[in-house]
């Protein structure tokens, strides 16, 4: 069981709790200076950010599951070699399993907010040392894929999370009448399987999706 939080809340005891049953908590925290935070999250009045990062780190100590920590980052906002510094500070405190490093891959809010290159995104990677992983996807013109590349691009995001048809639309840049195509294939397969949820279709990996 994963549970996908802000982790705004964890500063309360009955949430850390709550989450003690949880197998994977992938918590998200995009910045540790209260102004950037507060530009990139907006958050409520009353939330600051140096609680929320002190309670991520009271549910390490009490917390025996994994814990994955998504950063999204925005060029020229959290990415300065300041606002790293402390973020790496931060995370050190908060001790996760693993470190998600995202940008802005689908059309933001704010016209502000700006991806970083891969090769910007590889360097900070770097910079947070070997639990770093970077889950964007750079690869956003399928036209010029072949079948192949598309499936293992297919299978490759859903072994983060099970998605609806319109989130993997948007998440690869696909149409979705040209996704069923190569969706198809995978569900008879057994690599992928399709199932209901509150009336709407999510796809995840089943059985052996490594091999495509």
């Amino acid at each position: 069981m994963a549970v996908i939080t802000n982790g705004s809340l964890l500063y309360r005891r009955s949430v850390r709790e709550d989450l003690l049953q949880a197998d994977v908590v992938l918590p998200s925290l995009d910045a540790v200076s209260s102004e950037t935070f507060n530009k990139i999250n907006r958050p409520h009045e009353r939330l600051r950010v140096e609680k929320i990062i002190e309670g991520m780190a009271a549910f390490r100590k009490v917390y025996k599951g994994q814990i994955w920590l998504e950063i999204l980052l925005c060029k020229g906002v959290n990415d300065t070699p300041g606002e790293l510094q402390r973020m790496r500070e931060s995370v050190e405190r908060i001790k996760p399993d693993l470190i998600h490093l995202n940008t802005v891959v689908r059309p933001p809010s704010e016209t502000w907010a700006s991806p970083l290159s891969q090769g910007e995104m590889e360097a900070i990677q770097a910079f947070f040392g070997e639990k770093a992983a970077i889950i964007s996807d750079f690869n956003r013109h399928p036209s010029s894929s072949s079948t192949r590349d598309i499936a293992e691009g297919i299978l490759r995001i859903l072994r983060r999370r099970p998605l609806s048809l319109t989130d993997l639309s948007e998440g690869m840049g696909i149409s979705q009448n040209e996704l069923h195509e190569h969706l198809d294939p995978l569900v008879k397969a057994g690599k992928v399987r399709a199932r209901v949820f509150k009336d709407a279709v999510y796809y995840e990996i089943s059985g052996d999706s490594e091999k495509v």
